[in-house]
């Protein structure tokens, strides 16, 4: 991912239009493959989390509070997002529901400013995604699914086709380098994936 943002963000500051847009296009194609190897097991989903919200309550009224703190407490933190991402999990539901449309909307401004000459607002970006995200992400009543979807292992093949070229470059698989003299615990091991031994 951050090889990904660096690349949008490197296209932006070169004022290049398509590189921006392959960019944007290869995050969000992440965000729904991550989305989708998320599902295939229960512990990685937002589905549970919620419906465990729900049942503790004894009336519609609980019910409704029970899951907006269940959902504000992984995405805001608080009714104005006070200390947002605090308690953030990677989980279907929120990886396509919360985190993707955040994505989206940044990279569409990225895209925005750049088509109308103009520089980026931080603020009024973030500002955007509270009111259009967010804040209507903690609000919202939808169910999320409770039960896993999908071959794991069949998943995880399919997406290291896609994404194994930019998970094994130099720029992932860097050595950690000694600070202050000391080594990096495990940096005494190779960075070569075996994929046979997988």
């Amino acid at each position: 991912m951050a090889a990904l943002y660096k690349q949008a963000v490197r296209a932006f500051n070169r004022q290049q239009r398509d590189p921006l847009r392959e960019s944007a296009a290869q995050v969000m194609q992440l965000f729904s493959d991550l989305e989708r190897i998320l599902s295939t097991d229960t512990h990685f989903m937002l589905g549970p989390w919620l419906r465990s919200a729900r049942e503790r309550a004894t009336t519609e009224l609980e019910e409704a509070v029970y899951e907006w703190n269940a959902r504000n407490q992984l995405t805001l933190w608080g009714p104005r997002g006070e200390i947002r991402d605090y308690a953030a999990k990677q989980w279907a539901g929120l990886v396509s529901r919360y985190y993707g449309p955040r994505w989206k909307r940044y990279l569409q401004s990225l895209e925005l400013a750049l088509q109308e000459g103009r520089p980026f607002n931080q603020t009024a970006v973030s500002h955007d995604i509270f009111v259009n995200v967010e804040e209507p992400f903690t609000l919202d009543r939808t169910a999320f699914p409770t039960e896993p979807s999908g071959d794991a292992v069949a998943l995880s093949e399919e997406l290291f086709e896609r994404w194994g070229q930019l998970l094994t470059s130099k720029a992932v698989l860097r050595r950690p380098r000694p600070r202050n003299g000391i080594p990096v615990p495990g940096s005494e091991t190779s960075t070569e994936i075996n994929v046979d031994a997988v």
